[in-house]
């Protein structure tokens, strides 16, 4: 459902837990543990059922992305690469909010990257 760099993306950027939802498809991927996170209900509020899903994907329309979410130290950045897909990032952070929301765009962009072959061509596609 993800490309194959997916992983190595995550690693790379230190993103303790990710998310991916397949809208069309109705499949939910998690990526990473969710220990680091344990008591926080952001994931299960943004991704826990479909229902949530759905939810999660009519509010971003009309938004610019990528949105952010946070509780306490805990931020989730949330990325469309496909109409289709819903991308959430779950990592603690301490940045200001401008710098936060300037680093999350270039994620955002190189998941979109991902998604449309320009980082990694063999690649699965959700």
């Amino acid at each position: 459902m993800v490309p194959d760099c997916f992983v190595e993306f995550l690693s790379r950027h230190e993103i303790a837990f990710a998310i991916v939802a397949n809208l069309e498809r109705g499949e939910v991927e998690r990526f990473g543990e969710t220990g680091e996170f344990q008591g926080y209900s952001l994931a299960s509020t943004l991704f826990g059922d479909m229902d949530a899903i759905s939810a999660l994907n009519r509010s971003l329309t009309g938004q610019e992305l990528p949105r952010l979410w946070g509780q306490g130290d805990v931020t989730c950045v949330v990325c469309k690469p496909v109409s289709t897909v819903i991308v959430g990032l779950m990592l603690k952070d301490s940045r200001d909010p401008v710098a936060q929301y300037q680093w999350s765009r270039g994620l955002s962009q190189e998941i979109s990257d991902m998604w449309s072959d320009a980082l990694c061509p063999s690649g699965k596609r959700a």
